[in-house]
């Protein structure tokens, strides 16, 4: 029998694709009126040329469910109900250097944290973690994560933290292509100029609407299959993978893909209503939207997206709805930054792996 979860997995990771790329990224030319559709598509392009920008991540989540028999569920829905994520940070691709504060509050309980990163070192400073590991040395200092020890460790090669900016636009301008084809022209609305806050100072900006529905989901998936055998988009799909799951190497991930492949040529014979089908006994489209707003600003640059996701998952009596809620803001794009990664040394950082192991000892003896 054909594995539901294995499809709806693959769903679920393509809408968030999706979600991601139409929320990223017009470079217009004077005179030339534009679709919204084109309007976001140059927009994402542009982006694509941005080296310096500050942001602001404000994220927050919701859980609620019926007739869920899980005993953790209740544990699980408080936690999430009472947590935002805030994010204020700043970026210099070409000086490879990053700078992120961090608010997160989880279940009412609070901390804060930062992040520098550059080419070959990511340092995290989270005073909860001297707390929580006896340690006085975390409360101000950093925990330093060598890039090419990690890579040792993987086995794999010497790594650039900031990748290879070639062929990252490269991934990104063949993602972007593959999934705006998919959407149609009427899930895009332009709402004009509007005025909007941004790093608390006023700006306008043209305010985009995309809405996806059941037919666009469904026509996102039904050409995902058409996708994962162009072996380019394999490449790219790969490329994906690994950033979340560093361990998997080619062999493990063209394994599942083909496993993948057969089951759906086995079990559907390219019926693609019969697979979607299978989707709608577990995802109530009915009460599932995506709703997203991009501004647009003068130079083709979206300086704020607005997202509000909400995914209701069902089984039987038993229904389970998961609400996201992302905003994002963007400035000084292109303008001349500062960022200063402070020096690390034995006085104010511990190695990573010297944390580790030291944490493992406590547990274990």
């Amino acid at each position: 029998m054909f594995n539901k979860r294995k499809m709806l997995s693959l769903f679920v990771a393509l809408l968030m694709i999706t979600t991601v790329l139409v929320g990223c990224g017009s470079k217009s030319t004077s005179g030339v009126v534009k679709t919204p559709k084109e309007m976001v598509y140059d927009a994402f392009m542009n982006d694509l040329d941005v080296k310096t920008q500050e942001f602001k991540v404000d994220m927050s989540m919701s859980l609620s469910g019926t007739n869920v028999n899980d005993p953790q569920f209740d544990f699980i829905s408080n936690m999430l109900n009472n947590s935002r994520i805030v994010l204020n940070g700043k970026t210099d691709t070409a000086a490879k250097k990053a700078e992120i504060n961090a608010n997160v509050n989880i279940g009412g309980m609070s901390f804060e944290g930062k992040m520098f990163i550059n080419d070959r070192v990511i340092a995290l400073n989270v005073p909860i973690l001297g707390m929580m590991m006896n340690d006085p040395r975390l409360a101000t200092g950093y925990v330093v994560i060598d890039s090419d020890k990690l890579m040792e460790e993987l086995g794999q090669e010497q790594v650039d933290l900031f990748g290879n900016d070639e062929e990252m636009v490269k991934l990104a301008t063949k993602i972007v292509e593959m999934y705006l084809d998919l959407l149609e022209e009427s899930m895009f609305k332009n709402n004009g100029k509007k005025e909007i806050t941004i790093a608390n100072s006023n700006t306008n900006a043209t305010e985009i609407d995309i809405n996806i529905g059941e037919t666009e989901l469904k026509d996102i998936f039904t050409n995902a299959y058409t996708m994962i055998n162009d072996p380019e988009f394999a490449d790219l799909l790969f490329e994906l993978v690994t950033i979340s799951n560093p361990y998997m190497t080619r062999a493990e991930f063209d394994n599942d893909l083909n496993s993948l492949r057969r089951e759906i040529d086995q079990n559907f014979d390219g019926d693609f209503d019969k697979v979607f089908e299978q989707i709608k006994e577990v995802i109530d489209f009915d009460n599932t939207s995506i709703k997203m707003s991009l501004y647009i600003n003068d130079k083709s640059n979206i300086v704020k997206a607005v997202s509000d996701i909400s995914l209701n998952f069902r089984d039987n009596e038993t229904s389970v709805l998961f609400d996201l809620f992302v905003e994002t803001d963007a400035w000084n794009i292109n303008q001349p930054l500062t960022i200063e990664i402070p020096e690390l040394n034995e006085t104010n950082s511990v190695d990573f792996y010297e944390l580790l192991f030291m944490y493992l000892g406590n547990v274990y003896y």
